[in-house]
């Protein structure tokens, strides 16, 4: 069903970007209709069934939703002149694009939302990486770990990264669970993350600042982990 929605848009972009005035011009539409069908189903065949579902649709939704603004750069007739000027037709045709793709999208959200498994390992990823970059901006730790001392710069642009990834945790927590349990997920990560780096770090300094590198990198990850 996705890929028949992807194949409609498909359609519609090949009949705006195609030239008038080239042969075989319709038969090229219904052929890009089929082979974005086509296309859809290989994909679906390779993914797992949730993700291609919810991936198709968000193609969709980027498709429908910029049709408006690729009708206005072929055609020179964009949704507001349109409605100024009484054409119903085209603003109809135009604002129809517009809703299926936010309607695509809210589906598309739907299906792709990550599991909880998923954003309480993202949380948790995100609030290590926070605790180490806000304990990194102490001199003192700094200097320690990386044999150096810090610029009062670079300081702070570790103590804005630290909050700034603190409010990045929190608000998936509280996105996922409210704001009162939310609140308590994000301070038994954070108080977790504390408690590895001050245990941790006598023993084993490079291993944290490792650590902490790869939580930037998989905390995304997490959120995109299939079904």
């Amino acid at each position: 069903m996705s890929g028949l929605i992807l194949a409609v848009a498909a359609f519609f972009w090949a009949n705006r970007l195609l030239p008038v005035a080239l042969e075989g011009r319709a038969d090229l539409e219904v052929d890009s209709f089929f082979a974005v069908w086509g296309l859809a189903l290989l994909h679906a065949l390779l993914r797992p069934g949730r993700r291609a579902w919810g991936e198709q649709l968000l193609l969709g939704a980027v498709l429908f939703a910029a049709l408006p603004v690729l009708n206005a750069l072929t055609t020179g007739t964009g949704l507001l002149p349109a409605i100024a000027q009484g054409d119903w037709m085209i603003a109809g045709f135009d604002l129809t694009a517009l809703g299926c793709g936010l309607l695509l999208a809210w589906m598309a959200r739907k299906m792709l939302r990550p599991q909880r498994g998923a954003v309480m390992l993202a949380i948790a990823l995100f609030g290590f990486a926070a605790v180490a970059a806000l304990c990194l901006a102490m001199e003192r730790h700094y200097t320690d770990l990386l044999g150096h001392k810090p610029t009062p710069r670079r300081l702070r642009g570790l103590r804005m990264g630290g909050w700034l990834l603190i409010a990045v945790a929190l608000g998936l927590a509280v996105r996922h669970s409210g704001w009162a349990m939310g609140l308590v997920e994000l301070s038994a990560v954070v108080m977790g993350g504390l408690c590895a780096w001050v245990f941790v770090l006598p023993y084993a300094p490079r291993l944290l600042l490792g650590l902490a590198a790869a939580s930037l990198v998989l905390a995304p990850l997490a959120l995109l982990a299939p079904y």
